[in-house]
Formats: structure tokens, C-alpha cells, sequence
């Protein structure tokens, strides 16, 4: 079962992002993402949000949905 979590950023960012997976101990994000985050125009802004986690110190993992389940 993917769990949604508020990603504890607020003070980086002027508004809070989802993401599937957040471990604050390591700064780690992990994605899953599932056909929509194939689309030239979602990859785009899947690009602009990984970096803005990625400047802030964060990695940032992604795995499509068919690696998951």
C-alpha cells in the first residue's frame, strides 16, 4: 500500500509537495510513478520538482509502479 506523506519542506518551499515515500533521516524521496509520469510535459515537471528537492539536499528515487507491484 503506497502511503501519501506531507514532505516536511514548508520552509524551502511556498507550498508543501506529496510524494509517495520520505525518510528525514537520510533526506530520501522515493516516487513511484505510474503512466501519467510518462508524458513529455509530466516528465518536465517531474524534472523541476526532483531539483528543487535535489537543492534543498534531498535525494530523489524514482521506480515505475510495475517495478513496485
Amino acid at each position: 500500500m503506497i502511503i501519501n506523506i506531507i514532505c516536511a519542506l514548508k520552509d524551502f518551499l511556498s507550498k508543501p509537495y506529496i510524494v509517495d515515500f520520505y525518510c528525514s533521516s537520510d533526506k530520501l524521496i522515493i516516487e513511484l510513478d505510474g503512466d501519467p509520469h510518462g508524458d513529455y510535459s509530466q516528465i518536465q515537471i517531474d524534472e523541476k520538482r526532483d531539483k528543487l528537492f535535489e537543492d534543498m539536499g534531498c535525494k530523489v528515487l524514482r521506480f515505475e509502479n510495475r517495478f513496485a507491484f
